[in-house]
């Protein structure tokens, strides 16, 4: 994947999601949005349909922070022990 996940990290951390420089799952936070949902080494490939392939990081963190922000749930394809599946994450769960 081509896309700076590190540059993520910030991002996706208020969703419970630290993701590290090769776009895997590196953590996820007790408690979270995410926490249960998806696991350490899980990849995020797409979020609310978007795919994260090749995006600017700007655009990606604008585009989280927006759905997150208006309260929408995120809508995540996630490959995980090379299965890929789709994960809601939601605010207040």
């Amino acid at each position: 994947m081509s896309i700076e996940y590190n540059i993520l990290k910030a991002v996706t951390n208020r969703h419970g999601l630290v993701l590290g420089e090769n776009g895997g799952v590196i953590d996820v936070k007790p408690g979270s949005a995410a926490h249960g949902k998806i696991a350490i080494g899980d990849a995020i490939l797409e979020i609310n349909g978007m795919s994260l392939n090749g995006m600017d990081r700007e655009a990606v963190k604008t585009y989280i922070a927006n759905k997150w922000g208006s309260g929408a749930s995120l809508v995540m394809l996630v490959q995980h022990d090379g299965e890929k599946d789709f994960v809601t994450v939601k605010k207040g769960e």
